[in-house]
């Protein structure tokens, strides 16, 4: 994930009501936790991209498209199971790996929801990119990424509006600092 969209989704959870410093912990936390996931898997960007490569240079194009497909396969059963871990072991990660405290710990489990449905998208997208890449196509798996960051900083976005009509319901105008803005 782009540092300025994690930095404007911050930026947006710090300006919601029932945000500041425990949903903000737990925002960055479960992200963390998310991210070690996702860069674990970093073989559906490298392998995929190599592998792809090296059937496309030499023309092996039934190689080609069985690589493609496994790897579209692996990505989303890894996604799957690893979202459908996060989600039922949501409160041991929170409690016993993230370690977080109570009022943080609490403002996690919507974050971790929302990341563990995403997390086969996130992987697919992976897969995807590296076959691009792969077929040399790397600014249009750029323009993917850019994407993906876009889907994800409204879908935080849309989960903040959620958490602040919960807390109370904020004014939406409140919702626009400069660091939102910037993300957007």
């Amino acid at each position: 994930m782009p540092p300025t969209v994690v930095t404007a989704e911050l930026a947006a959870l710090g300006h919601v009501r029932g945000g500041g410093p425990p949903a903000q912990a737990a925002f960055a936390a479960t992200g963390a936790a998310v991210s070690f996931l996702v860069a674990s898997a970093n073989f559906l960007v490298n392998g995929v991209s190599a592998q792809v490569g090296a059937a496309a240079a030499s023309g092996h194009w039934g190689a080609l498209r069985g690589r493609v497909r496994v790897a579209l396969a692996v990505s989303v059963v890894v996604g799957l199971v690893w979202g459908l871990a996060l989600a039922v072991f949501r409160d041991l990660v929170i409690e016993n790996v993230l370690s977080l405290r109570t009022d943080a710990a609490r403002a996690a489990a919507p974050f971790f929801v929302l990341r563990a449905f995403a997390l086969p998208f996130v992987l697919l997208n992976s897969a995807v990119a590296g076959t691009l890449q792969g077929y040399g196509k790397v600014g249009t798996s750029a323009a993917l990424a850019s994407f993906a960051a876009a889907l994800e900083a409204v879908a935080v976005t849309i989960l903040l509006l959620r958490q602040q009509n919960a807390a109370g319901g904020a004014e939406m105008t409140h919702f626009s600092p400069p660091l939102v803005w910037v993300g957007r």
